[in-house]
């Protein structure tokens, strides 16, 4: 009769454990998606913009960053921040138009895809024909 009993205890125990686990974890998520949704808010309205970075080398960047309506190119160490240069908005609207000229992508990202997603279909087709 005992043995039930101890049973018993140890499924109720078990049982709570899952029950606080679960808790826990929806807290967990809840805390997580708050705190980002009130991050974002803070960088909603903002006048500094950064608009492109360049990775140099370990620690070191260069980075375009638009403030307050004028558009500045800044280097970055782990020790510093330097004023490189200020652009014009024309310059560096050209640029990307250039660059992304057709959507998110751009027209050379979209025929690299299609070439690469060429290059795999003629490789399943040798394959498959093997």
């Amino acid at each position: 009769m005992s043995v039930l009993c101890t049973s018993g205890l140890g499924i109720a125990r078990l049982l709570t454990v899952i029950v606080l686990f679960i808790i826990v974890l929806f807290l967990a998520v809840f805390s997580t998606r708050l705190a980002g949704r009130l991050q974002k808010g803070q960088l909603k309205n903002k006048n500094i913009k950064a608009i492109e970075t360049f990775h140099i080398a370990p620690e070191r960047y260069i980075q375009i960053v638009e403030v307050g309506g004028r558009i500045l190119v800044l280097g970055i160490t782990k020790s510093s921040v330097n004023l490189l240069c200020e652009l014009d908005g024309d310059d560096i609207k050209e640029s990307l138009e250039k660059d992304c000229g057709d959507g998110f992508f751009g027209a050379a990202a979209k025929e690299s895809f299609s070439k690469v997603l060429g290059e795999i279909k003629e490789k399943m087709k040798a394959r498959s024909g093997k």
